[in-house]
């Protein structure tokens, strides 16, 4: 699988951001401390894996305005077509 694009809506401290060709063979991603390089982490792992179970855990992900947990990720699949996933979740770890 190769992320193609992500969209984040609302993660944690990170809102409307939206990083596109991230399917070079290889992808660095760097900054200064704070900058969100941690979050975006995090943003690949609840969109592709679901929140974690415990409720203190969810609660560190979810965004600071009050909005739902919300983005989108465009990736290749080994089958060679184009997917995307999008999720809307709030803080129960069964969104």
């Amino acid at each position: 699988m190769r992320i193609l694009s992500a969209d984040i809506t609302s993660f944690g401290g990170v809102s409307d951001l939206i990083l596109k060709d991230l399917d070079a063979p290889v992808v660095c991603v760097s900054g200064p401390n704070e900058i969100g390089k941690s979050t975006f982490y995090r943003f690949l792992v609840v969109m592709l894996f679901g929140l974690p179970a415990r409720k203190a855990a969810r609660r560190q992900l979810m965004p600071n305005d009050g909005r739902a947990l919300q983005g989108r990720l465009r990736y290749r699949h080994a089958d060679k077509l184009e997917h995307l996933l999008e999720r809307r979740l709030d803080s129960k770890p069964e969104s």
